[in-house]
C-alpha cells in the first residue's frame, strides 16, 4: 500500500473533510504503508501552509516515528519511469501524483488516496490535454 499526501494530511488534521475516512482506512490496512520521500515533502509543505509551522513539526515527527510507515527514496529510475508515464497519460496533475501512480504500477500495490485525478491515472484513463 502506498500513501498519497491527501491521505496522510487527512489522518493528521482532525478538521479535514476526509479525516474520519482516513482514520478508518488506515486502521483497516494490514502491514506496512509506503511513503515516498516526495510525498513526505509535499505533506510537510501542505501542513506548514495550511496548519502552521508548530503543528507541522509535531505532526511530521509523529509520521516519522510511526512504525507502520516505510519511507522510500524515489530513485533516478523511478523518476524516469514517472516521466514515461506522464508522456503516455498526459493528464494535468503533479509530478508527485504521477510518481505514486508509477510506483503503484511497478510494485503492484494500491494507493491510499482520495484524489480523483490520481485514481483516474491508476485506472488507465488518458487525457490529451
Amino acid at each position: 500500500m502506498i500513501a498519497d499526501t491527501c491521505f496522510l494530511f487527512a489522518i493528521l488534521v482532525a478538521d479535514d473533510a476526509d479525516h474520519q475516512k482516513a482514520v478508518t482506512d488506515g486502521q483497516s490496512i494490514e502491514g506496512q504503508i509506503l511513503v515516498p520521500d516526495r510525498i513526505f515533502e509535499e505533506l510537510a509543505t501542505a501542513l506548514v501552509y495550511k496548519k502552521g509551522i508548530e503543528f507541522a513539526i509535531t505532526a511530521l515527527a509523529e509520521v516519522r516515528s510511526n512504525k507502520r510507515l516505510e519511507f522510500y527514496q524515489v530513485s533516478p529510475e523511478d523518476a524516469a519511469g514517472t516521466l514515461k508515464l506522464m508522456g503516455s497519460v498526459r493528464r494535468k496533475i503533479s509530478f508527485n501524483d504521477y510518481c505514486i501512480a508509477y510506483l503503484a504500477r511497478q510494485r503492484g500495490e494500491n494507493v491510499l488516496t482520495y484524489d480523483r485525478q490520481v485514481l483516474g491515472v491508476l485506472k488507465g484513463e488518458v487525457n490529451a490535454k
